[in-house]
């Protein structure tokens, strides 16, 4: 990634005027290089708006400091900000943020194991390619260029899955407040039915699906700053065994149950304050 670079036009009259100010004026927020992502999402994640008094000292620090701020987005792999255009007289000048945006769709190409660890598959399963469960998952970053995610994902092999998930645009004008919902169905040809002197108990059936699972969830995101948001979630599951797993175990959903609904909410608060999310090196999360 590129520094950033703070380029102060002082022309003639204008080395005067900065020996008698200590701050300038934001008249303007430029944009340029976000091809997809739309101008509210990115000035919403900034500290400073036009109008706005900058001090000619702290100009380095809050222009890094917002420049780690459009990096945690995960939107862009470069973004640096300068400042231009400087009227002594007033004292003003436009800040020019520029981009380079990240490839809008990532695909992932990689695979699951059915056991719970490395070591059992290697020592009790002997590396057996019957317990992988390949996948192909394609993630949007920026559906409709505000920062709407959209994911699904593909899965075969030991474990079949179907997963989507989309987090919707900002509902509101303020952008504090977005949505988001997921669906997930799998199944497997083997099912963990009993734990027996220390150790699990597989039944297996390459005819039928033994073990059957569904999900579907929505949420609800608050973010009314820069560095804290809350998050509630709401899900329901459905899980179902084949008959033959609950005559093995009665106990498996109790009473020789064959399925089991559940509603599940979670709520989540959680302040952000590191200046870079991915190799911070100073604040706290």
């Amino acid at each position: 990634m590129k520094h950033v670079i703070f380029i102060l036009f002082l022309h003639g009259s204008a080395l005067l005027g900065c020996a008698q100010v200590s701050y300038f004026q934001v008249s303007h927020i430029l944009l340029e290089g976000n091809q997809r992502t739309k101008p509210s999402i990115i000035l919403r994640e900034l500290d400073f708006s036009v109008g706005d008094t900058i001090w000619l000292g702290q100009v380095a620090e809050r222009l890094e400091q917002n420049r780690n701020q459009l990096l945690n987005t995960r939107l862009f792999s470069e973004v640096s900000l300068n400042v231009k255009n400087w009227e002594s007289q007033v004292p003003r000048a436009d800040i020019v943020i520029t981009f380079k945006e990240f490839p809008p769709i990532l695909p992932l190409v990689w695979a699951d194991l059915a056991d719970r660890d490395f070591n059992i598959w290697w020592k009790r399963f002997n590396f057996s390619p019957k317990r992988v469960s390949p996948y192909i998952q394609l993630t949007h970053l920026n559906l409709t260029g505000r920062q709407d995610e959209l994911k699904a994902k593909v899965q075969t092999g030991f474990t079949r899955k179907l997963e989507f998930r989309y987090n919707f645009p900002y509902l509101n004008t303020k952008q504090t407040l977005r949505t988001n919902v997921g669906v997930l169905l799998s199944d497997d040809k083997e099912a963990r039915w009993i734990t027996a002197n220390d150790r699990d108990s597989f039944l297996r059936d390459e005819n039928s699906r033994l073990f059957k699972r569904f999900r579907i969830s929505t949420g609800l995101n608050y973010r009314p700053d820069l560095f804290d948001s809350h998050q509630l979630q709401a899900s329901f599951f459905t899980q179902r065994i084949a008959d033959t797993v609950a005559q093995l175990n009665p106990d498996f959903f109790l009473a020789q149950r064959q399925t089991q609904r559940y509603f599940s909410i979670e709520y989540n608060f959680i302040a952000d304050h590191r200046d870079f999310r991915l190799f911070a090196t100073k604040g706290y999360y």
